[in-house]
């Protein structure tokens, strides 16, 4: 179709030439100056006149159309719409923010504590991190948003199993100490004197004004320990231990937490002196925690065993029993005697909260003592009472195992 656009002579007649036009007007000079008035001559003449009139219509036409015009390819107009209703774009949804988190159950973080004289607790939060917090341990939360995660350890120690957090930032304070997570097993202790912080899988970054450059990363195995300077306490103590001696020092630095300090006070000798002397469950049960908290697992046995002794009514008897099977089994690894501490541990009675353990833990002391046939009974038991217990498929795989 471009081809139309050119003037249509132009396609069937090539337009003539300059020399062509020349040539005729030659020819009629000729024929004027010959004169001659035959009637040949005359039809020549005619020829030659309508010759021009060819001519000149051909230079007129020439004259007054357009020369061919270059062809260029056209884009073709854009396709008209006829107007319609306008409609709203939306954007996309972007994602939804990470969720604050809260305890497993949904409700906000509260304060949380461990007496001396109870076991260690075990908190899962909603995204499925876990806090273990010591006896004696206090932990808070600072702030809780979906950008943030800050807790503080107050005191005590706690160990943290940090789920992968994505933007959420996880942060443990203790004291001048601040952890930075992202996913990762570590433990936080705090005492008077320093803070320890060890990692057992991941990467976490700590800092604190005592550390060179203020701050330092830690991986798998390594540890930072970043002392504290609390003149008020340190004072306390020192006024303690002129006043009362050093077992009034001792119990002075273990109520704080700081149970490696309390037993260095005391020394191996003074402890037992110590225990020899306590006058109620009470103190009995710190000297438990400073010998069995400072890595003198071995020295607590005694303490707990005259809480059972001389206190068998006070209702923290089968606590005490249950704490001292814990340190047969774990850390003495004495399962056979473990057992039998467990069977009065669940004679004297137990708290609600502590009786499942104590039933499973029963299972495994059989178990790992050789005794088969006990530790399957010991089993049918815990299913009878918790059918569906926490601990259940770890007391199938002890009550198994051969």
């Amino acid at each position: 179709m471009a081809e139309l656009e050119r003037p249509l002579r132009s396609l069937l007649r090539d337009p003539a030439t300059p020399a062509r036009k020349d040539a005729v007007w030659q020819r009629v000079a000729e024929h004027r100056q010959g004169g001659a008035r035959s009637i040949t001559g005359r039809v020549a003449l005619a020829g030659l006149v309508l010759a021009l009139g060819a001519l000149a219509l051909m230079v007129a036409s020439e004259h007054q159309s357009a020369p061919p015009r270059e062809v260029a390819t056209r884009t073709p107009p854009a396709e008209k719409v006829a107007p319609g209703p306008v409609t709203s774009v939306t954007p996309a949804t972007p994602e939804p923010a990470a969720a604050t988190l809260a305890l497993a159950d949904g409700t906000p973080i509260p304060t949380l504590s461990v007496a001396l004289s109870e076991p260690s607790r075990l908190v899962t939060l909603s995204d499925g991190s876990r806090i273990e917090l010591a006896p004696g341990a206090a932990l808070s939360a600072l702030a809780s948003t979906p950008a943030e995660l800050r807790l503080s350890l107050t005191q005590g120690s706690a160990r943290f199993e940090v789920s992968p957090q994505g933007t959420r930032a996880f942060r443990v304070v203790a004291g001048p100490v601040e952890v930075s997570v992202v996913g990762t097993g570590f433990r936080v202790t705090n005492t008077t004197e320093r803070v320890t912080v060890e990692v057992t899988h991941g990467k976490v970054r700590v800092r604190a004004a005592a550390l060179p450059n203020g701050e330092t990363f830690l991986t798998a195995g390594e540890a930072a320990v970043v002392p504290v300077i609390k003149p008020a306490a340190a004072a306390a103590e020192h006024s303690a231990a002129e006043n009362g001696g050093a077992e009034a020092a001792a119990r002075d630095a273990a109520a704080r937490g700081d149970f490696e300090r309390a037993f260095s006070l005391l020394g191996e000798h003074g402890f037992d002196d110590a225990v020899a002397d306590a006058k109620s469950v009470d103190q009995l049960l710190l000297l438990a925690d400073t010998a069995r908290l400072s890595g003198h697992p071995r020295k607590a046995v005694r303490p707990l065993e005259r809480i059972a002794e001389r206190y068998p009514k006070d209702e923290r008897a089968s606590i005490a029993a249950l704490s001292l099977a814990r340190v047969q089994l774990d850390q003495l690894h004495d399962p056979a005697q473990a057992a039998r501490v467990l069977d009065r541990a669940i004679t004297l009675g137990l708290p609600q909260g502590l009786a499942e353990d104590a039933y499973a833990r029963r299972v495994e002391a059989l178990s790992k003592a050789g005794e088969h046939a006990k530790a399957s009974a010991a089993a049918a038991e815990y299913l009878t009472r918790f059918p569906a217990g926490r601990r259940r498929a770890a007391v199938q795989k002890w009550a198994t195992a051969q």
